[in-house]
């Protein structure tokens, strides 16, 4: 049986300088990582091509392998004369070229393989070959923001669009964790209780088995979905309201995970979205704070009304998303922020 050790490699190859290798280059401006996975590359065709063919290559291939290997010159030179677009165009000739060889030499050698092949092996061989085509796509679009970020630079070639990490974000996180750590030590040594809904006031009861408690409160963040499950109190597609009251509930915390999926809105930001999804929202953080309000009191008919209203609230948020985000009329994104 024939061994199809040139694809092997050449997917070891790509497997050992992994995509975050490419990313790391880009991402502290060492393109010299690309030339030593191009070389390293063509070293191991050359190797598998003399094994195969043994000098009687066929035009296909070696022509392939020509433009591969002039790529990698090329992309040596550009690197010398730091032309690092020119580089990453070099870089993608050479693995497309290389990546066609190994898929001739596997499609040839597929040919001469014994029946007792296993078609898993195969689908494994075409898996690898899709990785790779993959990878080649990811470097392709790596190549293209980097791209769209290098269109604006300084007088010293600084990208404009670009923030240092040190010190803008750092600085930044560092205020946030500074609020974040002055309210906690407020709370822990001033307010530990927070009025009975850090510390819950029954902790400080003695424990009697002949009294029964008016009220049973769960942690403050539980408080709304406590408050929805409540709300249940009439049977539904002949389901029990407590098994409705359940399901509601669940719901309410499972419709967070589709909202990308909701929200049909062209753009992203509540900078920049309408008046529609401002009101909404504005809706949807009363109702939640009213829910968690009536969480933590005792339940009676009317507070039991508002609560069914406010679930009702919250879950028209999430399920009219797709229509109110699409009607609306959003403002422009610009180009770039200054």
């Amino acid at each position: 049986m024939k061994k199809l050790a040139l694809f092997v490699i050449f997917v070891l190859v790509f497997g050992t300088m992994s995509p975050s290798l490419v990313n790391h280059a880009y991402g502290q401006n060492d393109p010299s990582i690309l030339l030593q996975i191009a070389v390293q590359a063509d070293k191991q065709i050359v190797n598998q091509l003399n094994k195969n063919y043994e000098n009687e290559i066929p035009n296909n291939i070696n022509n392939l392998y020509e433009k591969g290997h002039t790529a990698v010159k090329s992309l040596e030179r550009s690197l010398s004369d730091d032309d690092i677009e020119k580089a990453k165009q070099d870089f993608l000739l050479a693995m497309n070229s290389f990546m066609q060889i190994s898929r001739i030499i596997s499609q040839s050698s597929e040919k001469s393989i014994e029946v007792n092949i296993s078609v898993k092996s195969n689908q494994t061989l075409e898996s690898k070959i899709d990785r790779l085509e993959k990878f080649v796509q990811t470097l392709e679009s790596i190549s293209k923001k980097h791209n769209k970020i290098d269109q604006n630079k300084d007088e010293n070639g600084v990208p404009v669009d670009g923030v240092a990490f040190w010190p803008y974000h750092v600085i930044k996180d560092l205020v946030a964790v500074g609020v974040f750590l002055t309210v906690f030590c407020l709370v822990i040594f001033f307010f530990p209780e927070g009025g009975g809904y850090f510390i819950e006031k029954p902790n400080y009861e003695p424990a009697n088995s002949l009294k029964t408690p008016e009220h049973i409160a769960p942690v403050w963040y539980f408080t709304p979905y406590y408050s929805m499950l409540r709300a249940i109190t009439f049977p539904l597609f002949g389901l029990d309201a407590k098994f409705l009251g359940v399901i509601t509930m669940g719901a309410a915390i499972a419709i967070l995970f589709v909202m990308p999926w909701l929200d049909r809105s062209p753009v992203k930001s509540m900078r920049y979205k309408g008046w529609l999804s401002r009101v909404w929202l504005a809706i949807f953080v009363v109702s939640f704070v009213i829910l968690g309000y009536l969480g933590t009191v005792a339940a009676t008919e009317g507070r039991t009304q508002v609560a069914q209203l406010c679930t009702a609230l919250y879950f028209a948020y999430f399920l009219l998303m797709p229509f109110y985000t699409r009607m609306e009329a959003t403002k422009p994104v610009p180009a770039r922020v200054v």
